[in-house]
């Protein structure tokens, strides 16, 4: 029975591309960002806000380590996905770098991340990242190739903040396959109803794929507890989660549900290091 799984999977990821990683894959990282389905391209965030839109670290003063682990998506621990990330505040913007680890045995994806996010002027805010891609398939050799992201954020009212995402604006891939990285673009909006909660709203088009509308909500009802949540168009799925501040440390859970594919759950933690 798991030898049969194994091939299962081996399969669907080599024959059906990035509509499958879209659906299977955990691609973006952060339980913030995934609680409220990766809406809050348009706020300004933690370190892992940054594969949302690089743009989000602009504004960042707070120098950062982030450890994000996905143990078994969908009950299936040969999806497993982790990331380690580090932001560094300079006085000009902000850099970040981050790795990433996601598959099996017979299927791995490896990434490093390098971003740099730059105030332009006090309404608009830049960011641009460089991630190299590797993926390794068991007795089918492995492949490197480099993808870049870029964003910006927008901020023509105190409360109100617009946003815009390229990712794969290189229009990278695997080897002589098309589309193998997936190449997308976002537009969004978020709205501070309250000090530090927001209601964000965004859409994702992916080359091939049917728009995503997301919106999410995060309501910070105690200093040092923020509750969020959010639901997508494509995939159809719900998520949810709590960040919990204590001391240096900001520990993170959400989970997601797709209705074909069951339940996902997410754990994080960032320590902010300017207070050690």
């Amino acid at each position: 029975m798991l030898k049969d799984r194994y091939i299962l999977l081996f399969f669907l990821m080599i024959f059906s591309g990035s509509n499958l990683f879209n659906i299977l894959g955990q691609t973006n990282p952060g339980c913030r960002q995934i609680a409220s389905a990766h809406s809050g391209i348009a706020c300004f965030g933690d370190l892992f806000s940054g594969f949302n839109n690089p743009a989000s670290l602009a504004s960042n003063k707070e120098r950062q380590l982030g450890f994000f682990y996905s143990p078994a998506p969908y009950g299936l621990k040969e999806l497993s996905n982790a990331f380690a990330a580090y932001s560094e505040p300079l006085h000009f913007g902000n850099i970040a770098f981050a790795l990433k680890t996601y598959g099996f045995e017979l299927y791995r994806e490896n990434a490093f991340n390098a971003t740099l996010s730059l105030p332009l002027n006090e309404f608009i805010y830049s960011g641009i990242s460089l991630q190299i891609n590797s993926v390794s398939i068991r007795n089918y050799g492995s492949d490197l190739s480099p993808s870049i992201n870029a964003g910006l954020i927008l901020t023509p009212l105190p409360d109100l903040d617009f946003a815009i995402v390229f990712k794969n604006i290189s229009k990278s891939t695997y080897g002589n396959y098309k589309d193998q990285i997936p190449f997308s673009y976002s537009a969004g909006a978020a709205y501070e109803y309250y000090p530090n909660s927001f209601l964000c709203f965004s859409l994702e088009k992916e080359m091939y794929l049917p728009l995503s509308f997301r919106t999410g909500l995060n309501y910070k009802i105690l200093e040092y507890i923020e509750l969020l949540s959010g639901i997508m168009s494509y995939p159809d799925s719900y998520s949810a989660g709590i960040t919990i501040m204590y001391s240096i440390f900001q520990v993170q859970y959400s989970f997601y549900t797709i209705t074909e594919l069951g339940l996902t759950h997410q754990l994080g933690i960032i320590i902010l290091l300017n207070d050690i």
